[in-house]
């Protein structure tokens, strides 16, 4: 019934209840699901890569804005140089591995926003950590990061 999870950073990221879900998860992934995740999940701080091979976070970057390096259907909407403004103070840059699409970057050139396919899955490693803003207040995201984040859902379910 379910085709997307989302996982976003965790400050227990280092609890067995964690490494439990995300191991489930990448499970799901390759046997078909979705899966988006966020800020330190990408594999940044004390969070495990999900998928360390597609892509994995190095650091965070402090930067507000990302932009669109591709035309793909998660920039769907979007134009390749197009800036995407996010709420956050910061954003994890990403080393993308084999079989990974890099599709916003940032002005220093770190991709910020890597999609690729494990198993019979997909997977995107999103280094924005959409939904926070000032203060970590929860911050409904708008724009175009409200764009590639509704597309990113519909690309990982399989909606193009």
């Amino acid at each position: 019934a379910c085709r997307v999870l989302v996982l976003p950073q965790r400050q227990s990221a280092g609890a067995p209840e964690y490494e439990m879900a995300l191991g489930a998860a990448r499970d799901f992934v390759r046997r078909g699901g979705g899966l988006l995740v966020t800020h330190d999940a990408v594999g940044a701080r004390q969070h495990p890569a999900p998928f360390g091979d597609v892509c994995a976070g190095v650091g965070a970057v402090k930067l507000t804005e990302a932009r669109v390096a591709v035309d793909h259907p998660i920039t769907a909407g979007l134009q390749v140089g197009q800036a995407v403004p996010h709420s956050y103070y910061d954003h994890i840059a990403l080393k993308p591995g084999g079989g990974a699409t890099v599709i916003l970057d940032d002005t220093e050139g770190n991709p910020v926003l890597a999609a690729g396919k494990v198993g019979e899955g997909r997977f995107v490693a999103n280094g924005m950590c959409t939904g926070l803003g000032l203060g970590d207040a929860e911050t409904p995201p708008t724009g175009s990061e409200l764009t590639v984040l509704i597309n990113a859902v519909r690309w990982l379910g399989g909606v193009e």
